[in-house]
């Protein structure tokens, strides 16, 4: 993408590999990625792309350039829209994001990684990102955020055993005990105790993106960090609120299997954010929710007889 991109700036695409340093935010380094998600193997196969950032002589371009209203107008005119929301680039992002999934099972360890996972094959395994850091407070259990997707998947889930892994991040071991009780008493209230089990999980962030990749559903909660994980695995069913606005945020409406769970927005007072453009006019989203669970994952696990319709 980013090839076509300086092409169309009449640049050259400098690719700087993820250091060793230490992000302020999650307190680790990102410099797993580079093999993880295969974008060393990947770049080093293409051509017109320098994996370095040596030569001082290519014209160059930082992100915070490209952010500037009007920077290079980038199909757009006027100046109050910058590149990043411009119909050119989200055009540009929808043609290129299958790219990145294919690149991450031809380059990413990754895969290899997720085999060693303790993830049962039997049962339907749902990842839940739980979000306590920034912007956790839209998610928290006084939402009716978790009641809400659970409500979606219940049709589905019910007559097949699940495990809900609840990964959380900065301050979780401080706060699991409360969304497991949370998401426990939505599930009995469902009817769905007897085939469901909940299990918080302490990982890494290697790990955690490991668990969103390969698990059958993932639940997103307006989060980069599991957008990402939707962005280079086509293995989950990724279920989601609408993704906020913002820096290439809106180009997640180009996911070509995700479903947006309709009516919840990252931020309910304000309006304009992204409701399911692909979705068919007049199918509900409990409707839209469980056709793709049942598409994709029916013949994979079959209810029990018992359960069977007559």
């Amino acid at each position: 993408m980013w090839l076509r991109y300086a092409h169309l700036e009449h640049s050259s695409f400098v690719f700087e590999p993820f250091s060793a340093v230490v992000s302020n935010e999650h307190g680790v380094s990102y410099e797993f990625s580079n093999s993880f998600f295969g974008l060393v193997g990947a770049v080093q196969s293409m051509h017109g792309i320098v994996v370095s950032d040596a030569n001082a002589d290519l014209k160059r371009h930082h992100c915070d350039d490209v952010k500037r209203p009007g920077w290079g107008d980038c199909g757009v005119s006027g100046s109050s829209i910058h590149c990043w929301v411009s119909p050119r680039m989200t055009k540009l992002f929808a043609s290129y994001a299958p790219c990145l999934r294919q690149s991450a099972l031809c380059f990413g360890d990754w895969v290899s990684q997720a085999r060693a996972l303790p993830l049962d094959p039997a049962v339907v395994n749902v990842a839940w990102h739980i979000r306590v850091g920034s912007g956790g407070y839209y998610y928290t259990t006084s939402s009716s955020f978790y009641r809400e997707v659970l409500g979606f998947m219940a049709p589905f889930l019910r007559g097949r055993k699940c495990v809900h892994h609840l990964i959380g991040g900065a301050g979780w071991d401080r706060e699991n005990g409360e969304y497991v009780a949370h998401i426990g008493s939505i599930i009995s209230d469902l009817g769905l105790s007897a085939v469901s089990q909940v299990s918080p999980l302490f990982l890494s962030v290697k790990d955690s993106f490991l668990y969103l990749m390969s698990a059958d559903v993932a639940i997103s909660t307006s989060s980069s960090f599991s957008d990402i994980a939707a962005l280079f695995s086509s293995f989950p069913v990724f279920i989601s609120p609408p993704p906020k606005h913002g820096m290439a945020d809106n180009w997640f409406e180009f996911l070509p299997d995700a479903v947006y769970v309709d009516g919840w927005l990252y931020q309910q007072k304000q309006s304009g954010y992204i409701t399911n453009v692909w979705r068919a006019a007049g199918v509900s989203p409990f409707q839209a929710v469980n056709d793709t669970l049942h598409q994709r994952l029916a013949a994979r696990f079959p209810l029990a007889a018992r359960d069977a319709p007559s």
